[in-house]
């Protein structure tokens, strides 16, 4: 009979304890965002993820990944659309595309092993 009141109350704690955890510290983004942002869709061989950034943003952030994990950049183009093309890596070389999704929003698209 003890151990039932206890799991119960046990029960009744958990959510609460959740929410506690999730709005402590500097705010619940920090926890949430991972995973809203987190999902990276697969099609066609491509890697597709989409930010609210403006495309020349993630352009020097994709140039300057590549850059802090020595990979060589082979090419790397602008359209006139504003829409980017880097070519980069040693023995596996990979694409990174850039490219206006919609009004706000803008696409990475990755390929690995041209």
């Amino acid at each position: 009979m003890n151990l039932t009141i206890k799991a119960n109350h046990m029960k009744n704690l958990v959510i609460p304890l959740i929410f506690l955890i999730l709005l402590t510290g500097c705010g619940p983004e920090l926890l949430i965002a991972p995973i809203i942002n987190g999902l990276v869709y697969w099609m066609e061989g491509e890697a597709h993820k989409y930010y609210a950034f403006d495309s020349d943003i993630l352009h020097h952030a994709a140039k300057r990944a590549c850059f802090d994990l020595q990979y060589t950049i082979h090419s790397d183009e602008t359209d006139p659309d504003g829409n980017h093309l880097i070519i980069a890596g040693q023995n596996n070389r990979f694409k990174i595309k850039i490219e206006q999704a919609d009004k706000n929003i803008n696409a990475i698209k990755i390929r690995i092993n041209l």
